[in-house]
């Protein structure tokens, strides 16, 4: 039970509240125990900021009531829904070789995805799977970067991300091909959300390169609200490209958060082709 004053923001989250507590109740026994803290207080903070407005700064230019009007409708349930290997050739990228992790409605698709065993202790998987068999390594970054005071998709996004791409490369290892994070939306419920969490981990003097894809299958008003973290170690190389073409119905918010050894090289390339509203805030980097 999440403990808030009643607030107009509290009383414009609560059917959050409410979903966040059938949530909770559901998944307590399938995740580590250190994650319930990280999603307890994500829903708090975004209980007590509730949607940004126009009268707020950052967002004087992004009128976000449609999404907070939108019946919130996590989706949980993994379906493929008739989608196969050869179907995903339609998306960009579909030709590179290289890992390439599926989620269908925000759950990872083992039989849609790509993914050949990596040598050298780098670990490529959805973050479900890391938080199983990587649970200390995990733990070590997720959540460690991302802004929640001031962001309420961030927080939401904390306390509801079920799953999303995972990526770590030790010391002076290189993934000599491109991993790619495809996210395909075939839901046609209006409001159906869905919370993609990704963590990228290079060590120092690594080399990696990380697509994401967020495509729509079907035009419904839906919300998809993406987290992205990076944890770049001294000298590392990171290349990291951001595609999103959804259904002009559809909404979409991202943030990309990072936290920056000394001397590295990291670019990030964001591509926007599609959605209702569309808003990827701007890159938050911190320092060691």
């Amino acid at each position: 039970m999440i403990a808030t004053q009643t607030t107009p923001a509290v009383k414009q989250a609560d059917p959050y509240l409410k979903a966040f507590e059938r949530f909770e109740q559901v998944g307590a026994s399938r995740q580590p125990a250190w994650l319930f803290p990280l999603r307890k207080a994500g829903i708090a903070c975004f209980a007590e900021l509730g949607f940004p407005t126009l009268r707020h700064e950052d967002w004087r230019f992004t009128n976000v009531a449609p999404i907070a009007k939108l019946p919130f409708k996590p989706v949980f349930g993994a379906t493929n829904d008739g989608l196969t290997k050869a179907s995903l050739t339609q998306f960009p990228f579909a030709k590179l070789p290289g890992t390439r992790l599926v989620f269908v409605n925000g759950v990872y698709s083992a039989e849609l995805s790509s993914a050949p065993a990596h040598s050298n202790g780098i670990k490529v998987s959805s973050l479900a799977a890391a938080l199983a068999s990587d649970s200390a390594l995990v733990e070590k970054h997720l959540g460690r970067y991302v802004r929640t005071e001031d962001n309420a998709f961030a927080a939401l996004n904390n306390a509801f991300f079920q799953d999303g791409g995972f990526v770590y490369v030790p010391a002076r290892q290189s993934v000599a091909e491109p991993v790619q994070f495809l996210f395909i939306n075939t839901s046609k419920d209006a409001g159906a959300t869905t919370h993609p969490r990704n963590l990228i981990v290079v060590e120092r003097e690594a080399k990696a390169t990380v697509i994401e894809s967020y495509v729509s299958l079907v035009s419904a008003p839906t919300f998809t609200n993406a987290v992205t973290e990076f944890a770049l170690g001294d000298n590392s190389i990171v290349e990291h490209c951001k595609f999103q073409d959804e259904s002009t119905d559809a909404f979409h918010i991202a943030a990309l958060h990072s936290h920056l050894g000394r001397a590295v090289s990291f670019s990030s390339h964001s591509i926007v082709t599609g959605a209702k509203l569309s808003r990827k805030q701007h890159p938050h980097h911190a320092r060691r």
